[in-house]
């Protein structure tokens, strides 16, 4: 695919594409509704020693107000396909200086600020990845559940990969594998890559029937790609259900 598509006020040639390291944003967002009603956007901060090109986005800081150069602390501003929020979002930062840039991706909601981990090349997966430390707390069964949403997010756009999910739960054996296919995009230019998602269901579990309540318990998920050769990353978030839709995203580990 010509990358150059993507960027109108940016131009980025075919052949600039080598000098340039792609990094995953798993969510932007610019005062975006989230599912229970709460309002969520999101900041990516940005920090190089010396000047390096972006494309994709546009840097603002005290060096450089505006444009295509990063120098010094800055934020950027992410190019978004015609919405107020998009699943993914790629941009890309030369290569000869990416190693020395510093990319931080912030989601606020009414809670405040949770920092949501991105993906640089080197973090792409080929094998298993496990995520540790989400749970669902204890509830009346009146309260709403929190919502547990994996998404897996295709390197190399190809629309054709497959992974398969599994959660372990405390309290209980676990759940079936699930197959997912990342063949969604929320975009049709180079920064829109392919992924997909899933829903992880609240169990309730409970000592007896008549208990009002749900058990609270900790869960392990574990992912692992189907397709051969596939590059992805893995997010899984935790949201409540409430005003104040507070976030949770466990670090993926090996």
């Amino acid at each position: 695919m010509l990358l150059f598509a993507l960027f109108a006020a940016v131009p980025l040639r075919a052949d600039d594409v080598p000098s340039f390291e792609k990094i995953l944003l798993p969510v932007v967002a610019r005062d975006s509704i989230a599912g229970a009603g709460g309002q969520f956007r999101t900041l990516v901060h940005a920090y190089s020693p010396r000047p390096c090109r972006v494309l994709g986005a546009y840097f603002s800081g005290s060096v450089y107000p505006s444009g295509e150069l990063m120098h010094g602390p800055g934020t950027l501003t992410v190019d978004l396909p015609d919405k107020s929020r998009a699943y993914g979002r790629f941009i890309y930062v030369e290569r000869a200086c990416a190693d020395q840039v510093s990319i931080g991706l912030v989601v606020y909601s009414n809670a405040g600020p949770v920092a949501i981990p991105v993906a640089r090349e080197r973090d792409w997966r080929r094998g298993e990845t496990q995520f540790l430390g989400a749970e669902f707390d204890f509830r009346n069964l009146t309260d709403p559940a929190a919502r547990l949403k994996l998404r897996f997010f295709d390197a190399d756009g190809t629309g054709s990969g497959e992974v398969v999910a599994t959660a372990y739960v405390s309290v209980v054996n676990s759940g079936a594998p699930i197959h997912v296919k990342l063949d969604r995009r929320d975009g049709e230019d180079a920064g829109s890559p392919f992924y997909g998602e899933l829903d992880i269901p609240y169990p309730c579990i409970r000592i007896t029937h008549n208990q009002p309540d749900c058990l609270g318990f900790e869960i392990r998920v574990e992912v692992v790609p189907l397709s051969p050769g596939l590059r992805y990353w893995a997010l899984l978030t935790s949201t409540d259900n409430t005003p104040t839709q507070h976030i949770f995203a466990p670090l993926p580990q090996p």
